[in-house]
């Protein structure tokens, strides 16, 4: 597919037809395909900390497909950060521009689960949980914690630091 598109290309520029218009721009779309093995990715075990909040009142395990470029001020478009904890498996994906504008810019929020032939599924995505479910006694969303961490483009996890 990629040959192709760059023989497209070359005609295009060949024709006088200007450049193959930039995707930069396009949205990283996660599917439940893109979370499969995600248990092999690079991993952060964690321990429990005090406070009502599961995301830390329990041990936990992060994993993430890829890390930034030295030097990068944000995380990549089509980054994925999976938090394992005992029931739970929830995952950040950093979407691109213009998603989730009003909490942590570019990334949207999903819950996963086993199906019985092991595939994830996603249980839920976008800008935060759907109606009836939350994380804490206080309410908090996923913008709540994550979307005012802008120092490390909403990623909270210890270890998962922009390479500045």
């Amino acid at each position: 597919m990629r040959r192709v598109l760059l023989l497209i290309s070359g005609a295009m520029l060949a024709l006088g037809c200007g450049p193959p218009p930039d995707q930069s721009n396009a949205s990283f779309i996660a599917l439940a395909r893109d979370f499969q093995g995600f248990e092999s990715w690079e991993k952060i075990e964690l321990t429990a900390q005090s406070g009502d909040n599961p995301h830390v009142a329990t041990d936990r395990t992060v994993f993430v497909n890829g890390r930034p470029a030295a030097g990068a001020t944000e995380w990549p478009k089509g980054t994925i950060i999976v938090k394992k904890m005992q029931f739970d498996t929830f995952a950040m994906v950093k979407r691109g521009e213009g998603y989730n504008a009003n909490g942590a810019h570019g990334w949207e929020w999903f819950d996963l689960a086993t199906a019985t032939d092991g595939s994830l599924v996603i249980r839920w995505r976008g800008l935060g949980p759907p109606a009836g479910e939350k994380y804490s006694s206080a309410d908090q969303t996923c913008n709540s914690c994550h979307g005012a961490n802008t120092a490390n483009d909403s990623v909270m996890t210890p270890g998962l630091m922009l390479p500045h």
